[in-house]
């Protein structure tokens, strides 16, 4: 026998009975099999569909939801409470007998006023919608007190189904408390080190339940709310009123990506900015980090981008350095005639579309890879990367990258110049420095470096050897400690001609550590 079938009247009986069909809304054997018994069940579409049916419209269906391993409500249509299955009980320690009314329900579920009225607001709106435009309820997140005070997280769902000759709202609670808490602990030790970074460039605010408990001084600075002010304001307050409504869904919805939205100062001035935000655990409360970024420059260079194409693509294209716009996908849309020459391609047909990491070092890719989703974000970025051209030549490159909206989408664009030749200088003059590190410490000759002041700065090995003081005990002391007190006018008078340009040799008395004196002959 098939595992599935297709129906006509899958749809009708999946409304009623959603557990024994699968995503695709197929009726699913495998469910009715370890529900009712493979004895029980016809190997006929038509008789398994007409059993299913005299099952819902039976009490039978109570005793099938009963054993769905998902917590499940029935609701009459006079607000009360007809039945909840034993994974309800056992999830939120709620009998039929506690929360016979749906007002009793809310209350017990949701204690706080504030977050009750919302969750209630939402709830009865969508589900309004829903029953209005005969569509299936939007599920919802929520958090849910249990009887026994803990909280849980729950994606909610509603369904209306008939039950004889009554219309029932059939609600579906998911918990995802392991799954939350699971993240949580995840993000929570990145939020007690990060935290609210008043050094940070872009707002960053902390809700709970919709308001605001946090701000950092960016925050404030940029929207003019003391924290005294934006305590307990909606989060939507900081943006203009014909975008409340799409951040508001986000928000419910824990939407992370980011997504761009026009902000609201408190003196009514407006900005396009970039929102970003995650649930996490702070504070030993589950609340929305959401930081925003003023990209009112991006937008301005975006627009200026646009609007004098002709004339900057005649700039852009005699610009000496490469000039590069990469998509979402990691995709070149864009590359001036410089960029095409340090990548040894002789046209723009021939990249075009092609992933970027295409010509970045197989050691570089991941690091370019950050950088790109970093900067997808919002973030602009200077950072150097070893590429490969088409035609095999190695080069090192400095780019500089910011993220630019082009038809609704963010990109990166990015100034990228040759510096393989500083970098290979720098490489030799590190190279010289290695190899007179190694020769100023196997010189058997002792060597010691003094400031204007006399204080040690350096040693070789040798002069450790000779002295039998450690490296760590010279280093930042006088270099009276290698002599005897009475030594310290001369030296300090040495030190004086040597600074006004003399070569002094002369022997000297020096005392080691263990107190012993030798005599060194001294080159200053």
């Amino acid at each position: 026998m098939d595992n599935h079938w297709t129906t006509k009247k899958t749809e009708e009986l999946r409304q009623i009975m959603p557990e024994f069909f699968d995503q695709d809304g197929k009726l699913c054997l495998s469910q009715l099999i370890e529900q009712l018994g493979e004895e029980n069940i016809s190997k006929d579409e038509n008789q398994i569909l007409e059993q299913l049916s005299l099952s819902a419209s039976s009490e039978n269906i109570f005793e099938i939801i009963n054993k769905i391993p998902v917590p499940i409500a029935i609701n009459e249509q006079n607000q009360s409470i007809r039945f909840v299955n034993a994974s309800f009980i056992e999830t939120f320690g709620y009998t039929i007998e506690d929360i016979p009314m749906l007002s009793i329900w809310w209350t017990k579920a949701y204690p706080d006023p504030e977050y009750r009225k919302f969750i209630l607001d939402y709830w009865s709106t969508k589900l309004n919608e829903s029953k209005k435009r005969v569509t299936s309820f939007e599920p919802t997140e929520a958090i849910i007190r249990c009887k026994n005070g803990d909280n849980k997280s729950v994606i909610a769902s509603v369904s209306t189904i008939k039950y004889g000759q009554e219309k029932l709202d059939l609600v579906v609670l998911y918990d995802i408390t392991t799954r939350k808490n699971a993240e949580n602990e995840l993000t929570e030790s990145r939020v007690k080190y990060e935290g609210l970074s008043d050094a940070a460039f872009e707002s960053i605010f902390i809700s709970e339940n919709g308001k605001c408990i946090e701000q950092n001084k960016t925050a404030a600075n940029t929207f003019g709310y003391t924290s005294e002010e934006a305590l307990g304001r909606f989060g939507t307050d900081w943006i203009i009123e014909e975008d409340r409504e799409m951040v508001m869904k986000k928000m419910m919805q824990g939407v992370e990506e980011p997504y761009e939205a026009t902000a609201l100062k408190k003196d009514g001035t407006t900005f396009p900015c970039l929102l970003r935000g995650k649930m996490m655990l702070y504070k030993n409360k589950n609340v929305r980090i959401t930081s925003l970024t003023d990209i009112s420059i991006q937008k301005k260079a975006q627009l200026e981008l646009l609007e004098s194409n002709t004339k900057l693509k005649a700039i852009v294209d005699n610009e000496p350095e490469c000039i590069k716009i990469v998509n979402d996908l990691g995709q070149l849309t864009f590359m001036n005639n410089a960029g095409l020459c340090t990548i040894e391609a002789d046209s723009f047909e021939q990249v075009e579309g092609c992933n970027i990491l295409d010509v970045i070092s197989p050691a570089d890719r991941d690091k370019f890879a950050q950088m790109h989703n970093r900067v997808l974000a919002g973030e602009s970025i200077e950072s150097d990367f070893e590429i490969i051209g088409r035609k095999g030549t190695h080069r090192w490159v400095n780019t500089h990258a910011v993220p630019i909206t082009i038809d609704g989408k963010v990109s990166q664009l990015a100034i990228t110049r040759d510096v393989s030749i500083q970098k290979k200088a720098l490489e030799a003059i590190a190279e010289s420095e290695k190899r007179y590190k190694a020769l100023y410490d196997a010189s058997p000759t002792g060597i010691i470096m003094l400031d204007k002041n006399g204080i040690i700065q350096e040693i070789n090995n040798e002069v450790t050897k000779i002295t039998l003081f450690p490296r760590d005990e010279l280093i930042g002391q006088s270099i009276i400690k290698l002599s005897t007190i009475d030594k310290a006018p001369l030296i300090n008078s040495n030190i004086q001609r040597i600074l006004n340009g003399e070569f002094l040799e002369s022997d000297v008395e020096t005392v080691k550590k263990d107190g012993t004196l030798a005599f060194f002959q001294l080159r200053e």
